[in-house]
Protein backbone atom coordinates (compact mmCIF):
# COMPACT_ATOMS: atom_id res chain seq x y z
CA UNK A 1 0.00 0.00 0.00
CA UNK A 2 1.16 3.30 -0.76
CA UNK A 3 2.28 6.20 1.66
CA UNK A 4 -0.65 8.56 0.14
CA UNK A 5 -2.79 4.98 0.92
CA UNK A 6 -1.90 4.78 4.71
CA UNK A 7 -1.84 8.36 5.56
CA UNK A 8 -5.25 8.64 4.15
CA UNK A 9 -6.80 5.23 6.04
CA UNK A 10 -5.51 6.51 9.13
CA UNK A 11 -6.90 9.87 8.93
CA UNK A 12 -10.35 8.21 8.13
CA UNK A 13 -10.13 6.22 11.55
CA UNK A 14 -9.15 9.28 13.57
CA UNK A 15 -12.06 11.37 11.65
CA UNK A 16 -14.73 8.76 12.13
CA UNK A 17 -13.11 7.99 16.23
CA UNK A 18 -13.26 11.55 16.91
CA UNK A 19 -16.89 11.47 15.47
CA UNK A 20 -18.30 8.85 17.46
CA UNK A 21 -19.76 9.53 21.15
CA UNK A 22 -20.85 8.16 24.06
CA UNK A 23 -23.22 9.59 26.31
CA UNK A 24 -23.06 8.62 30.32
CA UNK A 25 -26.04 7.17 32.04
CA UNK A 26 -27.40 10.39 34.39
CA UNK A 27 -30.13 11.14 36.39
CA UNK A 28 -32.55 14.44 35.78
CA UNK A 29 -35.41 15.71 37.33
CA UNK A 30 -38.56 16.49 35.48
CA UNK A 31 -40.89 19.37 35.44
CA UNK A 32 -42.71 17.88 38.38
CA UNK A 33 -39.71 17.15 40.85
CA UNK A 34 -39.82 13.54 39.78
CA UNK A 35 -36.35 12.05 38.74
CA UNK A 36 -36.21 10.83 35.13
CA UNK A 37 -33.16 9.17 33.62
CA UNK A 38 -31.00 8.47 30.22
CA UNK A 39 -29.86 5.02 30.51
CA UNK A 40 -28.71 2.30 28.22
CA UNK A 41 -32.35 1.40 27.36
CA UNK A 42 -32.64 5.15 25.75
CA UNK A 43 -32.54 4.62 21.67
CA UNK A 44 -34.02 8.03 20.92
CA UNK A 45 -33.00 11.39 22.65
CA UNK A 46 -34.45 14.87 21.56
CA UNK A 47 -32.43 18.13 22.97
CA UNK A 48 -33.73 21.46 23.49
CA UNK A 49 -31.16 24.05 24.55
CA UNK A 50 -33.24 27.37 23.75
CA UNK A 51 -36.63 28.66 23.80
CA UNK A 52 -37.58 28.69 20.32
CA UNK A 53 -35.91 24.84 20.06
CA UNK A 54 -38.26 24.18 23.54
CA UNK A 55 -41.53 25.66 21.72
CA UNK A 56 -40.81 23.04 18.67
CA UNK A 57 -40.39 20.41 20.38
CA UNK A 58 -43.93 21.01 22.10
CA UNK A 59 -45.51 22.00 19.28
CA UNK A 60 -44.22 18.65 17.11
CA UNK A 61 -44.90 16.63 20.59
CA UNK A 62 -48.58 17.79 20.65
CA UNK A 63 -49.11 17.21 16.61
CA UNK A 64 -47.64 14.07 16.60
CA UNK A 65 -50.03 13.32 20.38
CA UNK A 66 -46.43 12.24 22.01
CA UNK A 67 -47.40 11.55 25.39
CA UNK A 68 -45.34 8.47 27.09
CA UNK A 69 -41.87 8.90 25.75
CA UNK A 70 -40.65 6.23 28.16
CA UNK A 71 -42.97 3.70 26.44
CA UNK A 72 -40.76 4.26 23.12
CA UNK A 73 -37.40 4.05 24.82
CA UNK A 74 -37.16 8.07 24.08
CA UNK A 75 -36.10 11.12 26.40
CA UNK A 76 -36.92 14.46 25.73
CA UNK A 77 -34.24 16.87 27.48
CA UNK A 78 -34.51 20.54 28.02
CA UNK A 79 -31.18 22.62 29.12
CA UNK A 80 -32.79 25.66 30.68
CA UNK A 81 -29.76 27.27 32.54
CA UNK A 82 -29.86 30.40 30.66
CA UNK A 83 -33.52 30.94 32.13
CA UNK A 84 -33.39 33.18 35.12
CA UNK A 85 -34.33 30.85 38.35
CA UNK A 86 -37.36 33.28 39.33
CA UNK A 87 -38.70 33.25 35.66
CA UNK A 88 -38.01 29.13 35.99
CA UNK A 89 -39.81 28.80 38.86
CA UNK A 90 -42.74 31.49 38.62
CA UNK A 91 -43.39 30.67 34.78
CA UNK A 92 -41.79 28.21 33.00
CA UNK A 93 -42.31 25.25 35.67
CA UNK A 94 -46.04 25.42 35.84
CA UNK A 95 -46.32 25.92 32.02
CA UNK A 96 -44.69 22.41 31.81
CA UNK A 97 -46.33 20.64 34.10
CA UNK A 98 -49.76 21.02 31.84
CA UNK A 99 -47.65 19.27 29.11
CA UNK A 100 -48.77 15.62 28.39
CA UNK A 101 -45.19 14.86 27.98
CA UNK A 102 -42.22 14.64 30.86
CA UNK A 103 -39.55 16.91 30.43
CA UNK A 104 -36.36 16.02 31.65
CA UNK A 105 -34.80 19.11 32.74
CA UNK A 106 -30.69 20.33 33.23
CA UNK A 107 -30.98 23.67 35.66
CA UNK A 108 -27.20 23.75 35.58
CA UNK A 109 -26.11 22.83 31.74
CA UNK A 110 -23.63 20.89 33.18
CA UNK A 111 -25.36 17.18 32.40
CA UNK A 112 -25.37 18.28 28.85
CA UNK A 113 -22.44 20.80 28.28
CA UNK A 114 -21.10 17.87 25.83
CA UNK A 115 -24.13 17.37 24.38
CA UNK A 116 -23.69 18.06 20.81
CA UNK A 117 -25.68 21.70 19.77
CA UNK A 118 -26.16 23.75 16.79
CA UNK A 119 -27.38 27.18 17.54
CA UNK A 120 -30.80 28.09 16.36
CA UNK A 121 -31.57 24.23 16.30
CA UNK A 122 -33.27 20.81 18.07
CA UNK A 123 -30.28 18.16 18.34
CA UNK A 124 -32.48 14.39 17.86
CA UNK A 125 -30.20 11.49 18.89
CA UNK A 126 -30.63 8.02 17.84
CA UNK A 127 -29.02 5.76 20.38
CA UNK A 128 -27.71 2.22 20.92
CA UNK A 129 -26.66 1.30 24.34
CA UNK A 130 -25.34 4.92 24.97
CA UNK A 131 -23.72 5.29 22.06
CA UNK A 132 -24.40 7.73 19.63
CA UNK A 133 -25.21 6.18 16.27
CA UNK A 134 -27.30 9.12 14.62
CA UNK A 135 -27.34 13.30 15.36
CA UNK A 136 -29.36 15.11 13.15
CA UNK A 137 -30.20 19.40 13.99
CA UNK A 138 -34.07 20.07 13.36
CA UNK A 139 -35.05 23.85 12.58
CA UNK A 140 -38.50 23.19 12.60
CA UNK A 141 -41.64 21.19 14.32
CA UNK A 142 -42.09 19.67 11.27
CA UNK A 143 -38.12 17.97 10.87
CA UNK A 144 -38.91 17.38 14.56
CA UNK A 145 -42.19 15.21 13.51
CA UNK A 146 -40.49 13.39 10.81
CA UNK A 147 -37.90 11.99 13.53
CA UNK A 148 -40.75 10.83 16.04
CA UNK A 149 -42.22 8.98 13.15
CA UNK A 150 -39.21 6.72 13.40
CA UNK A 151 -40.12 5.47 17.02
Amino acid sequence: MSSFLKILALSVLVFSSAQAQTLETQTFEDQFGEQISLTEHTQWLVFAFDKVGGEWVKTAFEEANVTDLAAKNALYVSDISAMPGFVTRMFALPKMRDYAFKVALDYEGAQTANWPRAEGTVTLMRLDNLNLVDVKQANSPEQIKAFLAQF
